[in-house]
């Protein structure tokens, strides 16, 4: 299965996952929008009937600040839904199946490696990805490559490294990208009722 449709899959099943969250996110939302716009209009209402025109503006503006700061506080939790949702995908990634893994790490070498490149692993890595399953990918790729000695500090994915410059292809990283292009959309459906 390729590397896309893995993480695809992931990230659907983190959504699904999150929707629980978000209908309590959203449920929380709106609440307090609509508890913030009950209580500031009531007040205003009663405050404008008795004061001059300065201390009306006034009041406004506290009105408006108050209903600012409840849609940021909205935004906070839409913002702490979705990172959850991309710490789940990246959990689901690094607790795949041997077999499922290995196919991700395959098709990162196959499509990414080059002559010459060493591959840096996660230390929790070293009894999945061995120097004889690099081998056997490196055959496979019809290159030379081999699995470095040192270990990265990250948690899943791959990093190739060469004399000239690294590619990381570490899930954090991976995630990330996916998460720049496909943030909106997600938000989209996380939040299409609020």
């Amino acid at each position: 299965m390729p590397k896309k449709e893995i993480i695809d899959r992931i990230i659907g099943d983190a959504n699904n996952k999150a929707e629980q969250i978000v209908a309590e996110a959203n449920k929380i939302a709106s609440q307090k929008v609509s508890e913030a716009r009950v209580s500031a209009d009531k007040s205003l209402n009663e405050a404008l009937s008795t004061l001059p025109d300065k201390e009306k503006q006034a009041i406004e503006r506290r009105r408006q600040v108050g209903l600012l700061e409840v849609k940021k506080d909205a935004l906070a939790v839409k913002k702490s839904v979705l990172d959850e949702t991309f710490a789940l995908a990246l959990k689901k990634l690094n607790d795949l199946k041997k077999t499922e893994y290995l196919k991700i790490i395959s098709a990162m070498i196959l499509k990414f490696a080059e002559d010459g490149d060493e591959v840096i692993i996660c230390d929790k890595d070293k009894d999945i990805i061995t120097s004889k399953v690099v081998e056997d990918m490196a055959k496979k790729a019809k290159i030379k490559i081999s699995l470095s000695k040192k270990k990265g500090k990250f948690s899943g994915g791959i990093i190739l490294s060469n004399k000239n410059f690294d590619k990381n292809l570490t899930f954090e990283t991976e995630l990330s990208v996916l998460r720049a292009e496909l943030e909106p959309e997600i938000a989209s459906m996380l939040f299409a009722e609020v």
